[in-house]
């Protein structure tokens, strides 16, 4: 993935270069869920696509992100709602990837 040919503010494509060298090469994808706002980005687990993460900089102070944990849905059981954390620095961010798309 080429993350600097993303349409996406600069602010949010060097966070994903960041991200990918704290959480290794492979960790995540850009989910192929639409988001159009460039200062926000779903990304996804690599082999499966319904456990999501929603990182936005919108409405954030410089140097902290937003970010929606959702999961996936399972048949009879009501839908989760996401963990939702706002104002979180990038190591934050990184400790929650790292557990929600099960990073090793």
């Amino acid at each position: 993935m080429n993350i600097w040919a993303l349409p996406k503010d600069r602010d949010v494509r060097a966070t994903l270069l960041k991200l990918e060298q704290r959480l290794g090469a492979g960790a995540f994808v850009v989910s192929q869920r639409r988001c159009d706002h460039p200062g926000a980005v779903v990304l996804c687990k690599p082999d499966q696509a319904d456990v999501v993460a929603y990182l936005y900089t919108f409405g954030q102070e410089p140097g902290r992100y937003g970010l929606h944990l959702e999961y996936p849905m399972f048949p009879g059981q009501p839908v989760a709602p996401p963990d939702i954390h706002e104002g979180i620095v990038l190591d934050r961010v990184a400790d929650l990837l790292r557990i929600h798309l099960d990073v090793v």
